[in-house]
């Protein structure tokens, strides 16, 4: 399958801490892919496309990303 059709899906979890998001794609070995500060699971998406042959990718959404809702006050 091309970069140009792989299929990335998204996906949450309920938490403790809150909900968390995570973007998958393709099969194998998992790779991760962790965002910086200000950013999200999004920034990934190109490595997700071109890696997903090979590799199970997942690009997670950390506090503070779009997809990360913390339950009551954050600090």
């Amino acid at each position: 399958m091309s970069s140009q059709e792989t299929l990335i899906t998204t996906h949450s979890v309920e938490t403790p801490s809150g909900r968390i998001s995570y973007a998958s794609a393709g099969s194998g070995p998992a790779a991760l892919f962790v965002h910086g500060v200000v950013l999200n699971k999004h920034l990934w998406r190109h490595q997700l496309a071109g890696l997903s042959d090979v590799r199970r990718c997942i690009a997670v959404d950390l506090d503070g990303g779009r997809g990360m809702r913390a339950p009551g006050r954050m600090a």
